[in-house]
């Protein structure tokens, strides 16, 4: 986890780390309930219970009262929020659209979305003109067909939303860009999208990427398909079990360090508090 802090932590190299960190909490529950209602039977050394415990609890006090403290900008603060159906977005080769050259995507999606990403390597020139066309791939009938300058591609994504969500029976789509500028004018850096190269196995496999009409095997561009919505990043219920959750895990981690064992007076208080630092020793 220290190392995630300062290096990339994307979702596929994370996912390894899972079982650890359930194990983990698993060991860290044990401990602390052992802790709490069993007596001397901590399985770590003296010297380092308390401590650990001390910076445990004043962390989760810490996050507690970060969280806290963004009730405002988690609850009520709108954010853009998708939901993604398709998300291939890693894609580092070009593939240039030209007069010579009409770029085309499939790509299935069960649900209506608002929103298409297309990820752009290059920025074109801003007198060239583009066409963006979306279709039904089942029936061929045109759903969006929009227009475009050279300047309204920025480099790294071109996000085009709809104004109403666009769904179709077959939940099959193809996007399809030309050059529509004409060739006298068609001066200066030409569109080019990415696409990942690998011929041997696809990272999307319900679309298919079209040059000039003809199929690519195992190649995609790199795209997302997403219906994007303006809402707040948690709901109050989710706040309040976030906070109960901070609260009771914090409470038991300092009751845990409040602990401690009475001492009898007297002859035969003295006999059992032998007894009881034998069955801890």
């Amino acid at each position: 986890m220290l190392f995630h802090l300062i290096w990339e932590a994307n979702q596929r190299y994370i996912l390894i780390f899972t079982p650890i960190m359930l194990l983990s909490a698993l060991a860290g529950l044990r401990f602390l309930t052992e802790r709490l209602f069993e007596k001397g039977t901590v399985n770590v050394k003296k010297k380092w219970d308390l401590p650990i415990l001390a910076v445990s609890a004043i962390i989760f006090a810490v996050g507690l009262v970060t969280v806290g403290a963004n009730y405002g900008a988690l609850t009520q603060d709108k954010h853009p929020i998708h939901d993604y159906q398709a998300k291939q977005d890693y894609a580092y080769m070009r593939v240039p659209v030209n007069d010579r050259s009409i770029v085309a995507q499939t790509f299935a999606a069960k649900d209506a979305f608002n929103t298409i990403t297309l990820k752009v390597l290059e920025q074109p020139d801003p007198a060239r003109r583009y066409e963006l066309t979306l279709y039904d791939e089942g029936t061929g009938e045109i759903l969006r067909q929009i227009r475009l300058t050279g300047d309204e591609f920025a480099v790294q994504a071109k996000q085009i939303q709809f104004a109403k969500p666009v769904s179709s029976k077959s939940g099959r789509y193809k996007i399809k860009v030309i050059e529509t500028t004409p060739r006298e004018q068609a001066r200066g850096r030409m569109l080019s999208f990415g696409r990942y190269n690998n011929h041997k196995i696809s990272l999307y496999p319900a679309g298919q990427l079209y040059l000039n009409g003809k199929a690519q095997p195992d190649v995609n561009l790199g795209f997302s398909v997403s219906t994007e919505k303006q809402a707040p990043l948690m709901t109050v219920t989710s706040f309040a079990i976030l906070i109960s959750i901070l609260t009771v895990i914090t409470i038991l981690l300092w009751l845990s360090l409040l602990k401690v064992v009475p001492k009898k007076s007297g002859r035969r208080g003295r006999i059992e508090q032998n007894v009881v630092d034998d069955e801890i020793f």
